[in-house]
């Protein structure tokens, strides 16, 4: 009986704690300052089905009180507590960002400090017209380069916070598995590679599962970088072989460098392998492989081979080459878009926006692994008139590497050690017709917490337009 009477009185003191914080302060004072809030979701736009940007509030208080709501506040959500967590009701915030499409929506903070209240400047944020695509695979690994025995690939629901296991290397005696890659950003038509014992190219088509070798005697390697032709029909694939060395400084532990590489293409109908001699080359290392939405051209970096002692003199260039299938000859001649000994910055991961009017890639120093890069940017390509330039509003201080694109070209995702100089984190950026981009925000989490407590990297985010419904235990029988 004491126990119970306890319980009940303390669960009203919390519901009458909480009241009182949920009761907008009066007597406040207005600060001209923005709310320290983590993850930084200030001034950005945003997709209008994405799961509640949940933060926290970095200033300590006695208590806090924040209002989200629109204009004229037709929909407004209440939250107050004295931890400074804010964590939006997920009902409440699906119905404000859909009855706002195209809109702001503001954000007020209010803590209270020594009993008196202040207010920090409103937070505006734009609610775009256009939604991002529902569902984002990505590889969990260690930050390092040591450890890969536990990894997982994973699909998180963008509209909510789901994640689910599309396969797991406990299923698969601790190899490494990577290269997930999509046909149109479908789920049902997708692929990833297993290594060492379990080794081999998985495919999935439709609900038809199957495990392909595709490294041939005449091949350097197995597939390794992928990209789908938009017919489903071909993968183009990088083939190489790889080194490492590592640095005796802090900013740039290792360094991952091609020491041969060439380019082929699989005819899944086929069950083959077509290449073109300008694309299997001693004179070049070919990589990175990147279809046009019309499957007419392939993109990808090319470099001139030098000896690993000089890989810091390597800059890949952005080419493409024709392609048409219906041709005997199916490739054509191979063109160079930017010329990178030119401009002395190396190219990496060209991907084309499926209408067709960019390529997004990354640029650096040298070489071709940006994910160990810190001067690693984004770069936005206009195919129409062959300028490219820096994407502003996008790029930190800190390491931009892997990306892709929503299905209808107006968000991207890419990888940024911006948080901590160390783990990949995934981050969304609208980018409109033009190829004008908007400051990127980081994927949200159901804890505003989780990012200062994940200590893993979100390598290779891939955008899908739904969930992938094979599990690893059936990847896992192939």
């Amino acid at each position: 009986m004491k126990i119970y009477l306890l319980f009940i009185s303390t669960s009203l003191v919390a519901i009458l704690l909480f009241s009182s914080c949920t009761i907008k302060p009066t007597n406040v004072e207005n600060s001209s300052e923005v709310a320290p809030i983590f993850p930084d979701y200030t001034d950005i736009t945003l997709p209008y089905n994405i799961a509640p940007l949940n933060f926290y509030i970095k200033d300590k208080a006695e208590a806090y009180y924040v209002e989200i709501y629109d204009q004229p506040k037709q929909h407004l959500i209440k939250i107050g507590n004295r931890n400074g967590d804010i964590s939006i009701p997920h009902s409440q915030w699906k119905e404000l960002l859909n009855e706002n499409k195209g809109a702001n929506y503001y954000v007020d903070i209010y803590l209270k400090v020594d009993n008196k209240w202040t207010k920090y400047t409103t937070i505006t944020n734009h609610i775009a017209n256009e939604g991002i695509d529902s569902y984002l695979s990505y590889r969990i690994i260690h930050p390092g380069y040591e450890m890969w025995n536990k990894m997982g690939i994973y699909q998180r629901n963008l509209e909510n916070f789901n994640q689910y296991p599309i396969m797991e290397n406990t299923f698969s005696q601790g190899n490494c598995m990577n290269c997930h890659s999509y046909c149109n950003n479908s789920p049902d038509t997708m692929m990833f590679h297993m290594r060492a014992a379990m080794g081999g190219t998985v495919v999935r088509i439709n609900d038809q599962l199957k495990k392909l070798n595709t490294k041939t005697k005449n091949t350097i390697s197995a597939g390794a970088y992928p990209s789908w032709h938009p017919s489903g029909k071909y993968i183009a694939f990088s083939t190489n072989k790889v080194g490492q060395t590592f640095h005796a400084h802090r900013d740039k532990n290792v360094e991952v460098f091609d020491t041969e590489s060439n380019l082929v293409v699989l005819d899944l109908e086929g069950n083959g392998i077509l290449s073109d001699d300008t694309l299997r080359t001693k004179e070049y290392f070919e990589t990175f492989p990147a279809w046009s939405p019309d499957g007419k051209h392939l993109y990808f970096t090319r470099a001139t081979a030098k000896h690993p002692s000089k890989f810091n003199e390597i800059y890949y260039s952005l080419m493409r080459i024709g392609f048409d299938e219906n041709q005997k000859k199916k490739f054509a001649q191979v063109e160079k878009i930017i010329d990178a000994d030119t401009i002395t910055k190396s190219i990496a991961f060209p991907r084309v926006s499926p209408d067709g009017k960019h390529v997004l890639f990354c640029m650096s120093d040298y070489g071709m692994f940006t994910i160990w890069h810190k001067e690693s940017d984004l770069y936005l390509l206009n195919i129409e008139t062959k300028e490219y330039k820096k994407l502003e509003n996008v790029n930190s201080d800190d390491t931009e590497s892997f990306h892709s694109w929503s299905k209808n070209s107006r968000w991207i995702v890419f990888s940024s050690k911006r948080l901590d100089n160390l783990t990949a984190r995934p981050f969304f950026a609208y980018l409109d017709k033009n190829g004008i981009a908007k400051k990127p925000f980081v994927m949200p989490q159901k804890d505003p917490h989780f990012y200062d407590k994940f200590i893993k990297s979100y390598n290779i985010p891939e955008l899908m337009t739904g969930r992938i419904t094979k599990t690893p235990k059936d990847f896992a029988r192939l």
